[in-house]
């Protein structure tokens, strides 16, 4: 079963471990039963199967092969190698389930009991599997994912893997694919127990016995000393498109913004009932989509004096300048501050993110000229771009700021009625440009620009990937 790729993912889990009373308010291992040892554990087996099989949805009683009845005792109380001891009817609750364990590995190599499978009840303790079916475990959120099991022999081989599904040893370092730490194999006859450190908190998981269904399908019932070991949870991973925001662009022209979201986590399992320490879901952006109806034509731009057509990226108004076309490609320039106005005599000024210009007189073709003053400037230099657009940049130690003024050609400056400028500042420039990056609100974000038939059809914003130092 292939597994859904991350994204982003956010450790889950429970972060503190509970009491041994938790929130099923018993110790640990208080509700043992009276009834004979051997036969006691079987028939707790049995209704746990019965139990778990129905709350997984199975829709069939466990059904057992051959001997299946005398299976389940063997699998419970008389293991294969065992040394043929039998607590009897009176046996502690307090078993000690390291009997010649290896300390260096954590695992059970074979107690002369067998697992004790009733001692711990609620869905909290226990997990069915069927094959490729998998656990999360408390209190970080590692999984556990079986991947092979045998009737017949009474094993099951177990891989774990953290939420990114990344293999982990029993401790929950990430480990290599494929690395044999982060497998196990629980045999009835020898090693039923394994002891591992998911999150920091050790717990002993157990295996109670792999059984047959009447459809055929095996499950393998497992057990944790851990009260909340096993969550039920269903892991969430879904992608969803947002309905189009509209706003206008302009008088004739539209612009739709759609959001793309990635939503995962963990939820309750609708099978087995609601565990309401599920971790929850998080919703992470994954793009942004804007498009223009009609398409913008590459002559479009902003009229000098008038405000500047608005776009909205990421939640922010932005300023559209215009739409360009240079030896490598489209591109549409935009700025995070505009400031606009007519300017009625000379010597008026307009200010913008900070830079004052005042229009001091025209040339005798009919060019305007400014001055300018920017708070604690060290120098400020323009550059003539063209008969409507020029650039000043303001030097402050080793900082350059771009500033853009727009106005009309010399020839609609001046009139014999009167002499009015329209002028328009833009500060904080970028450019849409197909395979670059821009950034909006502190963020870097990598651009696909829409083109149709030489028009501006819309463009994508992607959180861009930022490299580590």
């Amino acid at each position: 079963m292939e597994e859904p790729a991350p994204n982003g993912r956010h450790q889950a889990g429970r972060a503190i471990p509970k009491s041994s009373t938790g929130r099923h308010g018993r110790a640990l291992g208080a509700d043992i039963s009276e009834e004979p040892h051997e036969e006691g554990r079987a028939m707790r087996s049995l209704r746990a199967v019965g139990r778990l099989a129905k709350k997984a949805g199975r829709g069939a009683t466990a059904m057992f092969l051959a001997a299946g009845v005398g299976m389940l005792v063997v699998a419970c109380s008389e293991c294969e190698g065992s040394k043929g001891q039998d607590a009897g009817p009176d046996a502690s609750a307090d078993v000690d389930t390291d009997t010649d364990s290896d300390t260096d590995t954590g695992t059970d190599t074979g107690s002369s009991e067998g697992p004790e499978c009733g001692v711990y009840e609620g869905k909290d303790h226990e997990s069915l599997l069927g094959l490729d079916e998998k656990e999360l475990l408390g209190p970080v959120g590692h999984w556990m994912k079986l991947v092979n099991m045998s009737f017949s022999e009474q094993i099951a081989e177990v891989v774990f893997l953290n939420e990114n599904w990344e293999n982990v040893n029993f401790e929950g370092e990430v480990v290599e694919e494929g690395d044999l730490s982060s497998y196990f194999v629980f045999d009835l006859a020898d090693t039923h127990s394994l002891t591992v450190s998911m999150g920091g908190l050790e717990q002993q998981i157990t295996l109670c016995g792999v059984y047959q269904l009447e459809s055929g399908d095996l499950i393998a019932h497992l057990i944790t000393d851990n009260e909340d070991g096993f969550m039920h949870c269903e892991y969430v991973d879904n992608g969803s498109l947002s309905p189009p925001e509209e706003y206008e662009f302009s008088e004739t022209i539209i612009q739709r913004v759609y959001v793309q979201s990635h939503v995962h986590g963990f939820l309750p399992d609708i099978q087995t009932g609601e565990d309401h320490e599920c971790p929850g879901t998080v919703s992470d952006f994954v793009f942004e989509l804007t498009e223009f109806d009609p398409y913008i034509s590459p002559a479009f731009a902003t009229v000098p004096g008038e405000y500047p057509n608005e776009m909205e990226m990421r939640s922010t108004t932005q300023n559209f300048i215009d739409i360009g076309q240079d030896s490598e490609a489209h591109h549409v320039r935009f700025s995070k501050y505009a400031d606009y106005g007519v300017l009625e005599e000379p010597f008026d000024s307009l200010s913008c993110a900070g830079l004052t210009v005042t229009w001091t007189e025209n040339t005798f073709e009919g060019f305007p000229l400014f001055s300018y003053e920017y708070p604690g400037a060290d120098y400020i230099s323009e550059e003539v771009i063209s008969a409507e657009e020029r650039k000043a940049y303001v030097w402050i130690g080793s900082t350059i700021k771009e500033f853009v003024l727009r106005h009309p050609e010399p020839s609609l400056i001046i009139s014999a009625e009167n002499q009015e400028l329209a002028l328009s500042i833009f500060s904080g420039i970028q450019e849409l440009r197909d395979g670059d990056q821009v950034e909006i609100a502190g963020q870097p974000y990598d651009v696909e620009l829409h083109i149709v038939s030489q028009r501006i059809a819309g463009f994508k914003l992607r959180p861009a990937e930022v490299e580590e130092d």
